[in-house]
């Protein structure tokens, strides 16, 4: 999702749009489960993923990225434009809730998952899946191998919904306005059913 954002970012600034600051917040190390499914190479693992992908982002497209290796807690009181949230865990979504102005959720299991961008008017993840405000936290131990992770999670299901999620974002930035804020995605079905406005 980072990627396409620095995209969306530096596309929208070549025409015209104004510069947008990014930040990423992430207090985890890079693991070997986290290779093959992220971008993520041997020598990053042990340091931190906000930290790695900061740095790569401003050497590789120039932009203004910082990197916070924290966890944002739900004490925490600033507010942003827009968040964007690639999260593995309800707790985490609770805490981002009502922080910004809008709120780009992308969610996943195995090979399914949604995309849905709330706020300023639009339903949340929340709002689309009232459920989740409720439901125990998923008892989903950490894989330590990539092999381990691919049983639990297919190898381009992270991707297939942040390609969503990219063209959501640059539609509503291209265009000033949105059809639908968001996708239902089943890779093993091959369905994609679009949450309309």
């Amino acid at each position: 999702m980072l990627t396409h954002l620095c995209r969306i970012a530096q596309s929208f600034t070549k025409l015209g749009g104004a510069p947008l600051s990014i930040t990423i917040m992430d207090d985890d190390t890079v693991s070997e489960a986290n290779l093959g499914r992220q971008c993520f190479c041997e020598a990053d693992l042990g340091q931190p993923k906000a930290a790695v992908l900061a740095q790569r982002t401003r050497a590789f497209f120039g932009l203004d990225v910082t990197a916070k290796v924290e966890r944002l807690e739900s004490h925490q009181s600033a507010e942003h434009d827009l968040i964007i949230g690639c999260v593995d865990n309800l707790s985490t979504r609770r805490s981002i809730s009502g922080r910004a102005g809008y709120w780009l959720d992308l969610g996943n299991t195995a090979d399914s998952g949604q995309v849905v961008l709330g706020g300023h008017g639009l339903p949340t993840v929340f709002d689309v899946l009232p459920q989740m405000k409720t439901m125990k936290e998923p008892k989903n131990l950490p894989s330590c191998s990539l092999a381990e992770a691919l049983h639990k999670q297919d190898l381009f299901i992270n991707s297939t919904l942040a390609n969503f999620g990219g063209q959501i974002l640059w539609q509503l930035l291209r265009r000033g306005g949105l059809s639908h804020h968001g996708y239902f995605v089943n890779l093993s079905s091959g369905n994609v059913r679009p949450i309309n406005v």
